[in-house]
């Protein structure tokens, strides 16, 4: 809920094909982002479909937030670690 939210650094949103996790993850971005004016960075581990990334950059663009494209979880590792 709203205190999970607020208290984590990061959220994943993981699941299958078509299960709404880019729905979720805007909604949450929204909410963090322009509700909350809690910084916000969208980051795509979606490197296995062409175009995988490209949705989640544009909804990123359209909100005003970074995004940052990585392929592995050594390289999600160090986004965190040094905050984009």
């Amino acid at each position: 809920g709203g205190a999970l939210l607020a208290d984590a650094r990061a959220h994943a949103v993981f699941g299958p094909a078509g299960a709404g996790k880019t729905a979720t993850l805007i909604k949450h971005a929204i909410l963090l982002g322009l509700e909350r004016r809690t910084p916000v960075m969208l980051v795509s581990l979606d490197s296995s479909r062409v175009g995988g990334a490209e949705q989640l950059k544009t909804f990123a663009h359209i909100l005003g937030v970074p995004f940052s494209a990585v392929d592995h979880r050594q390289g999600l590792r160090r986004l965190v670690e040094t905050d984009g």
